[in-house]
């Protein structure tokens, strides 16, 4: 997908302090606001000219000042106006057809802003829909005491699979201070957040990648890894769910210094390039369809 912005905007996002802002999160766990009426954001979804990414429908995230301030929607000459939803407080945009690309714009008197949480193409079609939630720096406890408005978004996925990949950040502490019953705990309150809304939802289990952390003065081994890899396996017994042992297929202890030898994690030894990335996506993919396959 591709995005465009316009105007002025004040962004944050929910794993960092902000002095200037301070919002109510959602399941995105990044807010964006303005109070620039020429402000707009603009999403494409069209990037391989396949007509199964158009939509029909809008669904903008967020919350405005006051009733007077709103988002509408630039549909070639039509300015949209959007019907509220007060059951997830979100705002319904009809499109007059089906596209790929959108731009959104606010209804902004002065002296009035608006509040971006996210934005949710709708077609009615078919098939898997896959929302990603995370941030950068985020933490069991950043969906849990930071975003508020997670249960209520939650709303609107009904998850049938919720595949967990969060922990690398819980964990990067000494040896000695990471807590791993409170770490598990804290699954557990995530967890009772979903189940809530789909109580029949599946999990995935990712287990965290060798690293190093990052301490005052450079990097240093995380020694955690195992901990929490054994931590998400008594999850997923507890839970009926699966793991993905990503510890594991990296190759244990110091493998990440193989991936980073071999370009596929970064120099710090802690995230991974763009290849890398690609290559862990493929190897969840084929994961997943070989699990599927097997049990037919």
């Amino acid at each position: 997908f591709r995005t465009s912005v316009t105007g002025q905007w004040t962004s944050a996002m929910a794993a960092r302090t902000h002095k200037d802002l301070n919002p109510r999160f959602g399941i995105m766990g990044i807010a964006a606001r303005t109070s620039d009426p020429e402000a707009t954001v603009g999403l494409g979804l069209n990037i391989s000219a396949d007509t199964l990414w158009q939509f029909n429908r809008l669904r903008v995230l967020g919350y405005a000042s006051s009733p007077d301030a709103f988002p509408v929607v630039y549909c070639q000459s039509d300015t949209l106006k959007p019907c509220f939803d007060e059951e997830t407080e979100s705002y319904l945009f009809d499109l007059p057809c089906e596209s790929d690309s959108v731009v959104v714009g606010f209804h902004l008197p002065e002296g009035e802003d608006f509040t971006l949480t996210g934005l949710e193409p709708l077609s009615g079609r078919k098939g898997i829909n896959y929302f990603c939630s995370g941030t950068n720096g985020a933490s069991l406890i950043t969906w849990l005491e930071k975003c508020p408005d997670l249960e209520r978004d939650l709303k609107l996925v009904h998850p049938d699979l919720a595949i967990f990949a969060i922990g690398i950040n819980d964990s990067a502490c000494k040896a000695v201070e990471f807590d791993v019953e409170k770490f598990k705990e804290r699954y557990r309150r995530l967890i009772a957040l979903i189940r809530k809304q789909s109580p029949d939802c599946a999990f995935l289990f990712i287990t965290n990648n060798d690293s190093y952390r990052y301490i005052r003065r450079g990097m240093t081994y995380n020694w955690n890894g195992p901990t929490v890899e054994k931590a998400m396996f008594d999850l997923a017994e507890e839970y009926g769910g699966a793991v993905w042992d990503l510890y594991e297929i990296m190759g244990g202890k110091d493998s990440v210094l193989k991936w980073r030898d071999a370009g596929l994690c970064k120099k710090d030894k802690l995230h991974f390039t763009q290849e890398g990335y690609v290559l862990l996506g493929d190897l969840l993919f084929n994961a997943i369809v070989e699990d599927h396959n097997s049990r037919k």
